[in-house]
């Protein structure tokens, strides 16, 4: 049996539904108001009984989940207009409000049970919706089964029932639900700040701060749930009208953001602190009195006693308790799976993928002892042929010569019944071999035959097999935008310590990327962000002097090229200047000064990411031009990417990272060259075709190939990797590859193409 949770996780959760029945009470007595909508007045309580029930459920109290589901599915009914609030709907709720609060006050105390609640609330709500008093007993037996020890009486708990999760596995529910909820509060945040006076956005913003308070609450996370608990104070205020959403409150709401993150990951430093400083922010914004924050116990992040609720409504439907209603409707059902699963799974297409390739070996050798057949069968029809003319033109020969001088004018000669005798065994071998050819055709067409049913059906493997690894790729992908907030605080932090006031602007944020890829690159792009803050864009005297806006703009996009991701990132501010790039290697080492002169300004930008190469007069926490740029395409070059950089003086940088779309799995090419075979990615494939010999020459000692009015390096493979040349005769028209890598393109000379194939 999985371990219940402890009697503190128990004791916070108590405590946080405490706070949440007298608000619903007190909503429920708002509708005896004259105009009052069910729709409006519901929809807090109908929210408190979603994190309600999904808390309880998750720490083990399976039967008191299912109430909090009974209740919410009858708000829900009444919001829809499809159950009439009367006084028999409030009074059922409210009894099974007093009924649950009841059961709480024992749970608290060690003891009670929940079935005189289940035994008292189910038939009053089936009541008020009209259902029959015959199904009462079986809905009370199928809420109360697999009650946990901490709902049935001693003795009593289903065995056999879910007595709540272990403590690491409830926090590594909490850290993925939280991590959900935070993503969606940092986009509300975004939209908001594009249209502070947008009042669907503040509400929007509030819900998933409120269902992280509660959850945080629930597990003990007391610094991380009081936090939230300040956001969403302010954000009432604001949406009451009670307080503007000023720029201070923005910022006030952002650096909260970046604090939950923090504890929800368990990397606050001083999480004690930080809450305590905003605390105050808080204090002077929505004028009221600081509160004890600084001085809760000091357990922050995720503590030993955790459990995971139900903070969004992904998980809400995932983890519903079994309806009782027949014709409740489920909808957006999902399950997490690890990512190690998908990789097995992945492998294990791999796999298929490659017996059949076996495969489709076989079937070539079976084809070609099949042709082998045919050829063997065409020579014995000829010499059947052969041997049936030859052996019946002698026998004629000798017919016409015993009888020529017994021919009748006007009567053919004519074979005497006695003459018989002259057919020999010989003949009878002509006609046996004849109807074994016969058979044989017949055998090597039904084998034919039978070859392409072969081909049809390995043909349709072909495209199941490649479907099924296709779709399993696409359970890898995420979107970019699910870091959009990890990128934003890049540059909001970077802007505040440097004191240059920017934004990010991100396009392409549904572009998806494998996750592996995407956890990869959030580094280096982290990295781009803040360099581009720290020596990219200008100081506001300056920007200001060159007439450009007061806040600095860093665009980073996103879009889809063949089987890659491009990701760019760009801004608006200093730009590179080559000349400058060359003075400083030559004054740190890194060129003489005859090799400087060379350097094209293409080249002299790509000086950025020599190791240690920095332009930068001193180096920031924050970041320093060129400082750790090595780093940044050692790791696209680990993840078979590039990264390009362009810019000019004054007018901003652009970088250029090209990924592959997987690590998983690649698509290559498969090609011959020297009897060797070799497989190109096909990432890097731009365009496959035959060329005319009077296409390829030579200029300067080197093989170029002239194509559509552009004249590209040629490389003949079998020379560059040293390979033996075949000893075939030269193609008239060899195949050829256009491939394109790092910004350089040059077309690849082999001997045959194969096909695609995955590796």
């Amino acid at each position: 049996m999985s371990k219940r949770a402890s009697r503190a996780v128990i004791s916070d959760f108590v405590t946080e539904v405490r706070d949440y029945l007298p608000r619903m009470r007190q909503a429920i007595g708002e509708l005896r108001q004259p105009g009052a909508k069910p729709a409006l007045v519901l929809e807090e309580s109908h929210r408190l009984l979603h994190t309600i029930k999904g808390a309880a459920s998750m720490i083990g109290l399976t039967v008191l989940g299912r109430l909090g589901f009974l209740l919410e599915e009858l708000l829900e009914d009444v919001m829809a207009g499809i159950v009439p609030w009367s006084s028999e709907a409030e009074s059922a709720v409210l009894e099974g409000l007093a009924g649950i609060g009841g059961f709480l006050d024992e749970l608290d105390d060690g003891r009670g049970t929940i079935a005189p609640v289940v035994h008292a609330m189910v038939p009053s709500l089936r009541r008020v919706r009209r259902l029959e008093p015959a199904g009462d007993e079986a809905e009370v037996a199928s809420v109360l089964s697999g009650a946990s020890e901490l709902e049935a009486p001693p003795g009593t708990a289903d065995a056999g029932g879910s007595a709540g999760l272990a403590t690491g596995e409830l926090a590594a529910t909490f850290r993925l639900e939280a991590e959900e909820l935070l993503e969606t509060i940092g986009t509300a945040l975004r939209a908001l700040e594009a249209d502070p006076a947008d009042e669907t956005l503040l509400g929007e913003l509030r819900r998933p701060v409120h269902t992280l308070k509660g959850s945080a609450a629930t597990v003990g996370a007391v610094v991380l749930s009081r936090v939230a608990h300040r956001m969403e104070d302010l954000l009432d205020l604001a949406n009451e009208g009670s307080a503007a959403y000023t720029p201070e409150a923005a910022r006030l709401l952002a650096d909260s953001l970046d604090l939950l993150t923090d504890l929800a990951s368990d990397t606050a430093p001083d999480p004690v602190s930080q809450a305590a400083a905003l605390e105050q922010r808080y204090a002077a914004l929505v004028d009221a009195p600081p509160s004890s924050l600084g001085a809760q116990p000091d357990r922050t992040g995720l503590p030993e006693p955790a459990v995971a609720p139900t903070p969004g409504p992904g998980l809400a439907e995932r983890q519903r308790p079994p309806e009782p209603r027949p014709d409740s409707k489920l909808s957006g059902q999902s399950v997490r799976v690890p990512i190690e699963r998908l990789d097995e799974m992945v492998r294990l297409a791999g796999e298929l993928v490659v017996n059949r390739s076996s495969f489709e070996q076989t079937l070539g050798s079976y084809r070609q002892e099949l042709d082998e057949l045919r050829l063997s069968m065409e020579r014995l029809k000829r010499l059947v042929h052969r041997l049936e003319s030859d052996f019946e033109a002698v026998g004629l020969d000798t017919l016409a010569g015993g009888h020529s001088g017994t021919r009748q004018t006007g009567a053919s000669a004519g074979f005497d019944a006695l003459e018989f005798d002259r057919y020999t065994g010989l003949h009878l071998l002509s006609r046996e071999l004849a109807e074994a050819s016969a058979d044989i055709g017949a055998a090597v067409g039904a084998l034919g035959q039978r070859s392409g049913d072969f081909t049809g059906c390995l043909e349709r493997l072909a495209r199941l097999t490649g479907e099924s690894e296709d779709k399993l790729m696409r359970m890898r992908m995420v979107p970019l935008g699910s870091m959009a907030g990890r990128l934003h605080r890049a540059v909001r932090v970077a802007s505040t310590h440097c004191s240059k006031p920017a934004r990010l602007v991100i396009e392409g944020e549904w572009i998806e990327l494998d996750k592996t890829v995407l956890e990869q690159i959030a580094g280096p792009l982290e990295h781009l962000l803040r360099n581009a803050v720290d020596h990219g864009i200008e100081p506001g005297s300056v920007r200001a002097a060159l007439g450009k806006p007061a806040q600095g703009q860093i665009t980073l996009k996103a879009w889809h090229e063949g089987a890659e991701v491009v990701l760019e990132v760009s801004d608006d501010g200093a730009g590179l200047d080559p000349d400058v790039l060359r003075e400083t290697a030559m004054r740190k080492g890194f060129l003489n000064e005859a090799a400087a002169a060379t350097l094209i300004p293409e080249e002299a930008l790509r000086l950025i990411f020599q190791p240690g190469f920095s332009t930068a007069s001193m180096v920031t926490e924050v970041s320093g031009r060129g400082v750790g740029m090595d780093a940044v395409r050692t790791a696209v070059h680990e993840m078979r990417g590039t990264v390009e950089v362009e810019g000019e003086p004054g007018q901003g940088a652009r970088f250029t990272v090209r990924l592959p779309l997987t690590l998983a799995v690649m698509r290559v090419l498969m090609i011959e060259a020297g009897g060797e075979r070799l497989a190109i990615p096909l990432a890097s494939v731009v365009q496959v075709l035959r060329l005319d010999g009077s296409r390829i020459e030579t200029a300067g000692g080197r093989t170029v190939v002239r194509l559509d009015h552009e004249v590209l390096p040629g490389v003949r493979l079998n020379d560059a990797l040293g390979l033996r040349r075949s000893a075939a005769p030269a193609v008239e028209r060899p195949p050829a590859i256009v491939v394109q890598a790092a910004g350089i393109r040059a077309v690849l000379l082999a001997d045959h193409v194969s096909k695609l194939a995955r590796r």
